[in-house]
């Protein structure tokens, strides 16, 4: 367990994690635009986290050598994939029902 782990990987999960307990049971928009907007920020998180990684001076374990694979499953397209789900339930949040 390395700290860049933690900050890169299991932080994000976690995050990503509460925000979907949250959205789950939502009955009100300010609550469901919250977690929305929480895991949309823990998305962007994923997605960036590999370039920021190579800027510190750490022992990081996402190097430039890691496969492509691997930054798409791991970082990449899982970081796109709740970055776009969250913005897309962030905007259903934030329009309101119209009833007659």
């Amino acid at each position: 367990m390395t700290m860049d782990r933690l900050w890169f990987g299991i932080l994000p999960a976690i995050v990503i994690i509460i925000a979907g307990t949250m959205l789950s049971p939502a009955r009100n928009r300010v609550v469901g635009g919250f977690a929305a907007w929480l895991a949309a920020a823990a998305g962007a998180w994923l997605v960036l986290a590999p370039t920021l990684a190579l800027s510190w001076q750490t022992t990081s374990q996402i190097t430039p050598a890691m496969s492509l694979a691997e930054q798409l499953g791991f970082f990449y397209g899982v970081g796109l994939a709740v970055t776009l789900l969250a913005t897309f339930t962030a905007g259903r949040m934030a329009v309101r029902a119209r009833t007659r």
